[in-house]
């Protein structure tokens, strides 16, 4: 009909699609909004969403170019031979730089101390988050969030990554006892599975995150999250009451 038409394709097309379209991709998406805010860097995905790139314009990735593609962001890795002289080489080097940068400009270096502060949502917001797949009755994960507000040195992240390995995972674990196994279970959710991990790569707030696996959509109502989250933190609220335990006294030696 001597129309013009746009036809999206491609392996990284295809592989981006594939990939954001996953139940978790969409799921970690939302809740990461909602622990950061929706405009927040740590909140968006490096590689770019596919919907928003389609809104970029040229002038777009020019600016990101000139932002950040300069001598002084950037690092190089080089092997030379050995019959090349040091001395050589670094004075080449130095004249294919001073070329492509002749004039050295004043930058300001983004760092960790330019990320702001997270606008995290309300407490106790609840989001149901839609994922594309052929069946409406496809059991999903219900996750939970903690604020990205603890500043932890590695001793202490190491201490409560084992902490939430012991609370929920395994069939010996707190919540994997509350929700999956159908001889203690609490309440019936259709969970399979029950999990907890800490975020230590994230570089501000270290949330932590305790999901439930395998859910049925009809369990998946604001009601039985909220009461799904009591019982979670009823239970953390249970071992955080345990007296500490107290050293063994020492023997005599006889």
């Amino acid at each position: 009909d001597k129309k013009l038409s746009l036809e999206e394709k491609g392996t990284v097309y295809q592989e981006m699609r594939t990939t954001y379209d996953r139940p978790i991709s969409r799921l970690f998406r939302a809740i990461n909004q909602n622990v950061y805010g929706a405009d927040h860097p740590l909140a968006m995905s490096s590689g770019g969403w596919p919907d928003s790139i389609r809104e970029m314009k040229p002038e777009d990735i020019r600016k990101f170019h000139a932002d950040n593609y300069h001598l002084g962001n950037m690092g190089m890795v080089a092997s030379f031979p050995k019959e090349m002289p040091l001395g050589e080489v670094v004075a080449r080097l130095d004249a294919i730089f001073n070329k492509l940068e002749p004039k050295q400009e004043s930058r300001h270096y983004t760092t960790e101390s330019d990320v702001p502060a997270p606008k995290p949502a309300p407490a106790g917001t609840i989001e149901l988050v839609e994922y594309p797949h052929k069946n409406e009755q496809q059991p999903g994960w219900v996750l939970f969030a903690y604020p990205a507000q603890l500043k932890l040195d590695t001793k202490e992240k190491t201490l409560l990554n084992l902490f939430l390995s012991n609370v929920a995972g395994d069939p010996t674990t707190n919540l994997y006892k509350l929700f999956v196994d159908s001889k203690t279970r609490v309440m019936e959710t259709g969970a399979k599975g029950v999990f907890a991990f800490l975020d230590d790569e994230m570089i501000e707030g270290n949330p932590v995150y305790v999901g439930l696996t395998d859910v049925a959509p009809a369990n998946m109502t604001d009601e039985k999250i909220r009461d799904v989250r009591q019982k979670i933190m009823d239970e953390m609220r249970r071992v955080a009451s345990f007296a500490e335990r107290q050293p063994n006294p020492p023997r005599d030696a006889r």
